[in-house]
């Protein structure tokens, strides 16, 4: 029984996984700003620390997308080139990549800036 269960949810993931529409980008750069600190007591003493917020800005499809990667205690970061071409893929609100390593990052759109007319 817990078998059929087992094979009834993995095949329910299959049917609504959607493919990813991979296309070519740019890499532009990396821009980290400080948006705060925060204080944590460590036994009687009270330790302060930045916040920073990075930003990963990539050429698209005519587009130039600006994205928040959310920092982390491990400090991985996506490994890309800059101006190096990589996999871009939109979904909603956030975009999947290929970093030079082969590995998908999820990070999340701030803005998208069009080219100005002229």
């Amino acid at each position: 029984m817990r078998q059929i269960v087992l094979c009834i949810a993995l095949l329910t993931q299959l049917a609504f996984a959607r493919e990813k529409n991979w296309q070519d980008a740019v890499f532009l750069g990396i821009n980290s700003t400080q948006s705060g600190t925060f204080a944590a007591p460590i036994g009687t003493a009270i330790i302060a620390g930045p916040i920073t917020s990075s930003h990963f800005w990539f050429q698209a499809d005519g587009l130039v997308y600006c994205l928040w990667f959310p920092p982390r205690l491990s400090g991985r970061i996506p490994l890309l080139t800059v101006n190096g071409h990589t996999k871009f893929a939109v979904d909603g609100g956030h975009v999947f990549i290929m970093d030079d390593s082969g590995k998908q990052w999820k990070l999340r759109i701030v803005e998208k800036v069009a080219p100005k007319p002229r």
